[in-house]
């Protein structure tokens, strides 16, 4: 086709040449003649290298054919350019016209030849891809035949080893590791190295489970926890078993010594008031369902400030220890020697026979404890008073025995101290007047009926008026006044203290946030006394915080005022409640100073940050005698930085020479006792400083 085209284009280029009149192109000799013959030449040469079969014979026919040769001679004339005059000789170019369109001819016979040619081939290949078509599918089928044949003979070697291994590792999976069983050693290698590899993880793993099972069940002695694991992972597991079986260890050696010191005594060791009261009511279930007696002393040290204070500082504690150690020589295996508190200590004493064997008891204590000790190389002869209460019923209650024995032990030191005294039907008849005047009070905060009164605490240098001391007052439905003394120390035998403290911690906050707007300075400090139950009760920090969120009152305008003997209930407890609430902003103030337990040695120890010097030291206060002592405290005090008020304040001569002796405030009758708010509040502004 390529070469019938360049022939026809050397066809028209020819007789542009030779009869440019006609209008073929632009008339210019050899302008396209040449290229063209040219083309039909390259094409020519083409069709030679290629051609076959009927297109070479028939190329062939046309290169051979005469009038064909004639025309491509003329051509090659016209192209060298010796263009033949065609129009001057019709002969000549009549045959030149029939030899070219005889080559226009045999170019088509060329063109049908090839066409032959390309439906010859595309029979011939259809033929042979058939015949392969047809080897293949046999080669196929043969194949096939080989695979399944070659399958089944895999399968029978395989699957069975892999079938036991799947079930193996199912039972595994499920967590029956003990009786799984392996799936032998059958199969190909590679079935055969898996399973051994399967066989080593689950015995890895019984032993694992074995130590696992030895520490749930806490036999940390098991020797299979002494036996090594394989491998770096069993390495590891080792390590980890004795590092958990030693924090097992460790954690339960810490419960036991928490749970023990958290039901005894710090100091001496023996249960303490918790621990006391549950072993007191075990005993006295024990003792109703065995028909016997019980009977519970409270064992109170007498002149142990005196022994304290002379030894100096530490010595208290060890006649603590010391007695502590007596009471458990002297006690019989079932009883129990607990400590209260302070120099109180509490024996239960089990299975007594009659109220006569209960006082030999308190009578054997007063003997071992008054035998002289040696504290610090110095022989100190310390007594006691006990008091007895006697369970003879199934109404008795472990805190009402201890009450009994309480009061009796109070009565015991009254009478003479060194005695024993058992609770009896008068003491009886005033526990019950106790209880009324309980029960009285609980209406009392519930109903609103108490009061506070606010007595001033002044400068000693011109009474200025630096703050109040808020102490409660009660009056009765019908307006009689019930004294402080008559309820207090009710209250403070029970938890009933730590209501009436809220209550006063929450009425005097609120009421000296609202004098503000009266006009008085917004700097007044207000003084609340707390008890030693409250001060230890896990709730005081909270209900401190609680009473300065509800009023408003800037915590460092309130004062927490604090005994002595209410330090040496619990000391660790207080002194950690005490922290906490200084963090809110609260000072702290030790009240009554030198009436009870503290050594001057001891209160660079105590996170307190005022100390009042109790009304005893002032009274005694003279030109001549008292100073010495006075002096001492409040020199100690200023050393360890705390500020000094000195109590009961009754005349200007005391004032005078508190000041010259360095003590800034004074409080006390000589310039008011404790009054109601509106009156409180007219001191203020009358003493103003």
């Amino acid at each position: 086709h390529s070469v019938s085209l360049a022939g026809g284009r050397q066809l028209l280029a020819y007789f542009n040449t030779s009869i440019p009149q006609m209008g073929f192109g632009d008339g210019t000799l050899y302008s396209q003649i040449g290229p063209a013959t040219g083309a039909y030449e390259a094409f020519a040469r083409q069709l030679d290298r290629v051609a076959t079969g009927q297109t070479a014979l028939a190329w062939q026919n046309l290169l051979a054919d005469p009038e064909v040769q004639d025309f491509e001679a003329q051509a090659e004339s016209a192209a060298q350019g010796a263009a033949p005059a065609i129009l001057t000789d019709l002969a000549a170019t009549t045959e030149t016209i029939r030899a070219a369109m005889n080559r226009h001819d045999a170019y088509l016979v060329l063109i049908r030849a090839a066409g032959n040619d390309v439906a010859a081939a595309a029979h011939a290949a259809r033929d042979s891809a058939m015949q392969s078509f047809g080897t293949s599918m046999v080669l196929i089928g043969c194949i096939a035949i080989l695979s399944v044949f070659f399958v089944y003979v895999v399968a029978r070697s395989i699957s069975r080893p892999l079938q036991r291994l799947a079930r193996y590792a199912s039972e595994v999976t499920a967590g029956d590791i003990h009786s799984a069983s392996p799936s032998g050693s059958s199969g190909p290698e590679e079935v055969r190295t898996v399973t051994a590899v399967f066989d080593e993880v689950v015995d890895n793993l019984r032993a694992i489970d074995a130590h696992a099972l030895a520490l749930a069940a806490g036999r940390l002695d098991d020797p299979v926890l002494s036996e090594p694991l394989p491998g770096r992972l069993g390495e590891s597991l080792q390590a980890s078993v004795a590092q958990l079986s030693q924090s097992i260890a460790d954690r339960d050696e810490l419960q036991r010594r928490l749970a023990h010191e958290a039901t005894h005594d710090g100091l001496t060791g023996v249960p303490n008031r918790t621990a006391a009261m549950f072993a007191l009511e075990s005993a006295i279930a024990r003792n109703r369902r065995r028909g016997t007696a019980l009977a519970v002393l409270l064992v109170d040290l007498d002149d142990f400030k005196r022994a304290n204070d002379t030894l100096g500082q530490g010595s208290g504690d060890d006649i603590l220890r010391e007695t502590s150690r007596r009471l458990r020589e002297l006690a019989r295996t079932d009883d129990t020697v607990a400590r209260l508190g302070g120099d109180e200590f509490l024996v239960i004493a089990e299975a007594v026979g009659s109220i006569h064997d209960a006082v030999n008891i308190g009578e054997r204590i007063i003997e071992t404890i008054v035998a002289p000790m040696t504290i610090g190389g110095r022989q100190v002869e310390i007594g006691a008073s006990v008091g007895v209460a006697f369970a003879v019923d199934s109404h008795a209650t472990g805190e009402s025995l201890v009450r009994e024995a309480d009061l009796a032990a109070y009565r015991a030191k009254e009478a003479g101290r060194r005695r024993v005294e058992v609770f009896d039907t008068a003491m009886r008849a005033e526990v019950t007047a106790h209880s009324e005047i309980e029960a009285r009070l609980i209406e009392a905060i519930r109903s609103d009926q108490l009061t506070i009164a606010y007595q001033p605490v002044v400068t000693s240098e011109c009474l200025a008026v630096r703050g109040f001391e808020a102490l409660v007052r009660w009056r009765s439905p019908d307006g009689t006044p019930i004294p402080p003394d008559a309820f207090i120390p009710i209250a403070e035998a029970s938890d009933l203290i730590i209501e009436l403290d809220r209550w006063v911690i929450r009425k005097a906050t609120a009421e000296l946030a609202r004098w503000a707007d009266h006009g008085l300075p917004d700097d007044l400090h207000l003084a609340v006394n707390v008890s030693g139950r409250h001060l230890v009760d896990r709730r005081i920090v909270e209900d401190v915080a609680g009473a300065l969120r509800d009023s408003g009152l800037d915590p460092r305008r309130l004062v927490l005022e604090i005994t002595e003997t209410v330090l040496l209930s619990d000391m660790p407890v207080a002194c950690a409640h005490l922290e906490q609430i200084r963090a809110l902003g609260v000072t702290i103030a030790l009240d009554d100073f030198g009436s009870g337990y503290t050594s001057l040695a001891t209160l660079r120890q105590l996170p307190v940050d005022v100390l009042k010097i109790d009304r005893s030291l002032v009274a005694e206060l003279g030109p001549e005698k008292g100073q010495s002592l006075v002096r001492l405290i409040i020199e100690a005090a200023h050393e360890f930085g705390m500020g000094v008020i000195a109590e009961g304040v009754e005349t200007d001569e005391q004032r005078a020479l508190l000041e010259g002796l360095g003590c800034e405030q004074v409080q006390g009758w000589l310039v008011s006792p404790a009054v109601p708010a509106d009156q409180a509040r007219a001191l203020a502004v009358t003493l103003a400083g």
